[in-house]
């Protein structure tokens, strides 16, 4: 399987809510990096996607597109539109890839956390969404949460 079609596989089985495929496009040894969730290796980078199927909003609905690849580097961007605390949120994000032996080895979601906290909290999103402390918080809290998460 090239590196595209790997990459597609493991978007649509993300729109599908099919974690068991997408966690099979990932190296052994993956590095996943979020701005919510920071910096996660190997077992604790699957753990982000277990968590989030498991516990998120499960009529979440993911597009994807401008799915670029080459032999050892890819790029995508996908929607995520879901419900957090009641509120309607549409997240943007922007993709890079690195691939090894034929899997995602790092994998890198980068999107506003200023702008996915205005529309998570509302006006305090928007009053402290920006604030370098508010984004250590989310980072926290998201670590605190996976530890405390039983597989």
């Amino acid at each position: 399987m090239s590196n595209y079609q790997l990459l597609q596989t493991f978007y649509i089985a993300l729109a599908n809510r099919d974690v068991k495929t997408m966690l099979s496009c990932y190296h052994e040894n993956v590095i996943y990096h979020d701005v919510g969730f920071g910096l996660q290796k190997g077992k604790d980078a699957k753990k982000v996607w277990l968590y989030l199927m498991r516990k998120g909003d499960e009529n979440v609905v993911i597009t994807f597109s401008n799915i670029v690849a080459n032999e050892t580097n890819g790029k995508a961007n996908w929607i995520a539109k879901y419900t957090f605390n009641n509120r309607k949120i549409e997240n943007h994000i922007s993709v890079t890839f690195q691939f090894k032996d034929g899997k995602i080895i790092y994998h890198k979601d980068d999107y506003s956390l200023f702008k996915w906290s205005q529309q998570a909290f509302g006006l305090v999103g928007y009053l402290v969404g920006w604030s370098p402390i508010f984004h250590w918080f989310i980072r926290w809290q998201m670590r605190r949460l996976l530890l405390n998460y039983k597989l």
